[in-house]
């Protein structure tokens, strides 16, 4: 339950229910088009069946997806509810554990690695002749605190017993629904290779599907950026969602700074600080195009993308992230060479990888190796940030909020996960989004020039 992310699980919900508002759209044009057929011919009525048999697949989809939809979103918002019991749990388990830890650590090696109520068990009960020497020389000091220990106690373990079975219902519920709105998918069957051969081969079908996503709001849902471009396919095992980004970069200004070498890097640190700001800031000023279109594109704020660029431009010259990924492909470091950060913006292998669309587990060294080049272009790597920023927001309970309307601490929640991943709540996370929070002004001033 730690690692569950509600939002996520809601975001999932709306998409399907956003597909039932898309559907809900077109059903009065269908539902209409028969009475204005004209046309005489000994196909006609074949037509008037066809359309009456899709009004009927219209309606039939809506209702399925209009149950897989509610279905999750009642799923998230019992594990909303699940995760703030967690918390209340964690509190009281946390001070269970600092209560109990210098008796604790005098027990077996065993009890010393359980975790608190384990311990706790183990102590206020001795179940065993080897307990009972174990325990002898500490009871005073276990009965001082036996009744808050088993407060504690009773207070993490009711905390921990409604997370499970919060979960375990609705998780129940959820899946019973989904099952449901599976079996009332109508049994249509397409070429669907077929159909992509069809769209991409009939002139204007693409650009009207784009200019369809940019009118209808039913086609993205807010907070997610622009309708990404379609039809673009990757070339040697590059995905479409990488060779889309590389093309984006193409088709927007900007300018890269002096590269930050290796003797910018200690001049910076050690002799004038001022000079790794004024690097950082340059950065901003050069591409504030490509930084606001990232952000739109991926439905973030600018504010956000570009202070993360203020955060990770400077420090360690490139040729330092080169070492590192060379020390762990041989061994040398013990760490997954996969976890080593990349370019202006510090993104990870793995991390990028996912937010191109790649299997991280899985991506071959050609992959791998297109993906360090796009971390090493400064440019493609701001973009690729925007991708990770977006995706850290669509697992968030805010995921569906407007960029514009997003508070401060959403925005320092998405810096943390930004810099820590899944542990965003530990204090280096933390104080990287410290840090972004007091350079937002200075950020801001430098991006819109106000």
């Amino acid at each position: 339950m730690h690692e569950v992310e509600p939002g996520l699980m809601r975001i999932n919900g709306q998409e399907l229910d956003r597909v039932v508002k898309l559907i809900e759209t077109v059903l009065p044009d269908l539902i209409s088009l028969p009475a204005k057929l004209e046309w005489q011919s000994d196909a006609a009525d074949l037509c008037r069946r066809r359309l009456g048999d899709a009004e009927t697949l219209a309606h039939e989809l809506r209702e399925a997806f209009a149950l897989a939809a509610a279905a999750l979103l009642k799923y998230a918002d019992a594990l909303a509810v699940a995760k703030r019991e967690m918390i209340i749990g964690d509190a009281a388990n946390s001070k269970l554990r600092d209560l109990i830890k210098d008796i604790a650590n005098t027990q077996s090696k065993r009890v010393r690695e359980s975790e608190p109520l384990s311990q706790w068990e183990d102590l206020r009960e001795s179940t065993s002749w080897f307990d009972r020497r174990a325990e002898d020389d500490w009871q005073d000091q276990i009965n001082a605190v036996r009744a808050e220990a088993d407060s504690l106690y009773y207070e993490a373990a009711r905390a921990y017993s409604r997370v499970r079975d919060t979960e375990r219902e609705a998780r129940d519920d959820c899946i019973a629904e989904m099952r449901e709105a599976f079996r009332r998918l109508p049994d249509f069957k397409a070429d669907s290779n077929a159909a992509e051969e069809i769209i991409e081969t009939s002139p204007g079908v693409l650009v009207e599907i784009g200019e369809a996503g940019m009118v209808n709001k039913e086609s993205r849902l807010p907070g997610q950026g622009a309708v990404p471009v379609f039809g673009v396919d990757g070339a040697d095992g590059v995905s479409d969602i990488h060779e889309d980004l590389r093309r984006r970069v193409l088709a927007t200004s900007g300018n890269v700074p002096a590269e930050w070498d290796p003797a910018s890097a200690m001049y910076g640190k050690y002799v004038d600080p001022d000079r790794e700001q004024e690097y950082k800031m340059a950065w901003i000023r050069t591409n504030q195009e490509l930084i606001q279109a990232s952000a739109y594109e991926y439905g973030i704020p600018a504010e956000l993308l570009a202070g993360i660029v203020y955060q990770e431009a400077g420090g360690k010259p490139p040729v330092a992230d080169h070492l590192a990924d060379w020390m762990r492909r041989h061994g040398l470091d013990g760490k997954d060479a996969d976890d080593t950060s990349f370019g202006l913006m510090g993104i990870q292998v793995d991390t990028a990888a996912v937010a191109l669309g790649y299997d991280p587990a899985h991506i071959s060294d050609k992959q791998r190796e297109e993906i360090i080049t796009s971390l090493d272009d400064p440019r493609q790597s701001i973009v690729i940030a925007a991708k990770v920023l977006s995706d850290a927001k669509d697992a968030t309970d805010f995921a569906g909020v407007d960029p514009r309307q997003m508070t401060s601490d959403q925005l320092n929640e998405l810096a943390a996960r930004y810099n820590g991943g899944p542990d965003w709540n530990k204090p280096i996370a933390q104080g990287y989004a410290s840090n972004f929070e007091s350079a937002r002004h200075d950020v801001n001033i430098v991006l819109y020039g106000n």
